[in-house]
């Protein structure tokens, strides 16, 4: 095997399409075990982390010194995409947490957290129907309201899953800044933060 990956390394390093999607195939299970190795990744966000991993992965081939070396050098992009993300969801947490404490107590027979998923669903669904219809929009639509997975998209839009993971970072890219945005904003902040 070590003699195919270096084959299809040299070969994504030049731009081949097919290498590409067979190093993916090759080690997409090996990173999502790699980010399920962290205490507080489950299932769903190892599968999206591994997603920005080969993301980065393919975008910065061509600085990958050695081909021999893909496997780990694509396994320190992955501990980089894992300890990012947990940085982030530690900050998100605390964000939910105060803005579920300035909102208050919960309506009678609807606990808090339950309330501020819907609250969070309904805006990524608004933000969904901003974008131009697409690819891409319909790639967020089904991963972020419908809870497909990659393969699922991938086989519904026809395209393969290096496609779906590659719209899938464009659509997060598009919308993260007029969520947070909107987030501030429900959270008193007016946008006026800097």
């Amino acid at each position: 095997m070590n003699e195919e990956v270096f084959f299809l390394a040299e070969k994504a390093r030049d731009g081949d399409e097919e290498a590409v999607g067979r190093l993916f195939e090759l080690f997409r299970m090996r990173v999502v075990r790699f980010c399920l190795s962290f205490a507080r990744i489950d299932q769903a966000d190892a599968h999206d982390i591994t997603q920005e991993v080969f993301i980065r992965a393919f975008r910065g081939i061509g600085r990958l010194r050695e081909a021999k070396s893909f496997e780990s050098w694509l396994l320190v992009i992955a501990r980089k995409r894992c300890l990012s993300f947990l940085s982030r969801t530690k900050r998100r947490r605390e964000q939910m947490r105060q803005l579920r404490d300035e909102a208050g107590a919960s309506h009678a027979g609807d606990d808090g957290e339950s309330r501020m998923k819907r609250i969070e669903k309904k805006m990524v669904a608004e933000e969904i129907e901003r974008l131009p219809d697409s690819a891409l929009k319909e790639a967020g639509r089904r991963f972020y309201l419908a809870g497909e997975d990659t393969a699922q998209i991938a086989a519904a839009l026809d395209a393969p899953v290096s496609s779906v993971t590659t719209w899938l970072s464009r659509f997060r890219g598009k919308i993260r800044k007029r969520l947070l945005a909107r987030v501030l904003i429900l959270r008193g902040h007016g946008g006026a933060r800097q």
